[in-house]
């Protein structure tokens, strides 16, 4: 019976031997390359992940969940625009759609946390990957407000958001003013 390399090593025997101290089948007696090394971390570093995500994971959603979906046109947000009010639309048609989906209350946060990368592109999948979904991350449970916070704090720069501040106020100010 061969034994799978997945399968959990025995216990106090770190290459899975039969008896305590029994030689790893895989180590040939000679030192290993950089790239044996290398290798060696990535293919851990990839259990690892999957690890986590399996002991992380959602139970199933419902199969028309699912079907909704794959047949949703989403506004994907790419982190490229700095514009708060395209944020604010991008975030509110999100919204829309988890209501569709049935997981827009505060009880399904997990869940938005987990779909919300699905609606992202570009730099802002590649930081969702890096922040919320590499093992690695900074932040272990995500709340779907401090992502949406996280995400605002990185996309959108203050200066531009200082000026459509000022904007807003000046037009409403004249609004005021003009008796509209």
């Amino acid at each position: 019976m061969s034994r799978s390399r997945d399968a959990p090593q025995a216990a106090g025997r770190p290459n899975g031997g039969a008896f305590p101290g029994s030689p790893d089948p895989n180590n040939t007696g000679r030192n290993s390359s950089p790239f044996e090394r290398y290798t060696e971390r990535t293919v851990k570093r990839l259990r690892a992940i999957i690890h986590d995500r399996r002991s992380r994971a959602l139970p199933s959603p419902p199969s028309d969940i699912i079907a909704d979906l794959t047949r949703l046109e989403r506004r994907r947000f790419s982190g490229r625009t700095r514009d708060v009010v395209d944020i604010a639309k991008w975030l509110h048609e999100l919204l829309d759609e988890y209501h569709v989906l049935g997981i827009a209350s505060g009880e399904s946060d997990r869940q938005q946390v987990l779909y919300v990368s699905r609606f992202l592109d570009g730099n802002a999948a590649e930081w969702y990957y890096m922040n919320v979904s590499d093992i690695d991350q900074e932040v272990e449970d995500w709340s779907f407000p401090g992502l949406d916070v996280a995400m605002y704090k990185t996309f959108v720069d203050a200066r531009v958001l200082a000026r459509q501040t000022a904007a807003t106020k000046r037009s409403a100010t004249l609004a005021l003013a003009s008796g509209r």
